[in-house]
């Protein structure tokens, strides 16, 4: 039995969320056996044992949390405080000293990923929308400046004509 730090890579869970989000979550665990007697004569099966008590402890923190909360990273808070608090008095008297507690990955179904694609696709679409309805509004404002520019211009320049046609009549 070795007595330097060990990662354990659980199988990936599923799990539901208070507002009924099927998850899957996937956790690593580094951990150390400090005392080689509890850890050998009080678990049977020490890894069996290890994804269980961790399997029900993140279901029961999951469990209060809305998707939005776990995967806006409250879940990873409560992890690295609840969950190791709890998974400690539980492992220590299996001869167990927990070092952190990790989530490798935390995926929604497909269904909510398709839905935040095609949503992300809209706001997307929306953008370009609204970009080329400034770019009109932009295009008009400008077709109107120019307009009113030549008009200027040719009123002045129908001035300036009369102005040196009486000029020359007045000579």
């Amino acid at each position: 039995i070795s007595l330097a730090e060990q990662m354990y890579d659980f199988p990936a869970f599923k799990m539901l969320t208070r507002d009924g989000v099927n998850v899957t979550v996937d956790p690593v665990m580094y951990y150390r056996i400090s005392n080689v007697s509890k850890a050998v004569y009080n678990v049977v099966d020490l890894t069996a044992s290890m994804e269980q008590i961790v399997e029900t402890s993140l279901r029961a923190i999951l469990s209060k949390m809305s998707f939005a909360e776990a995967e806006g990273g409250g879940f990873e808070k409560h992890i690295s405080e609840d969950v190791v608090r709890r998974l400690s008095s539980v492992m220590k008297q299996w001869g167990i000293t927990i070092t952190r507690l990790q989530i490798q990955s935390f995926m929604p179904p497909k269904d909510i990923l398709a839905m935040r694609h095609a949503r992300l696709l809209a706001a997307q679409k929306r953008d370009i929308s609204l970009k080329d309805a400034q770019n009109a509004v932009e295009c008009a404002r400008l077709a109107a400046e120019r307009m009113a520019l030549e008009k200027k211009a040719e009123a002045e320049a129908r001035a300036v004509a009369i102005n040196i046609q009486a000029s020359a009549e007045a000579k």
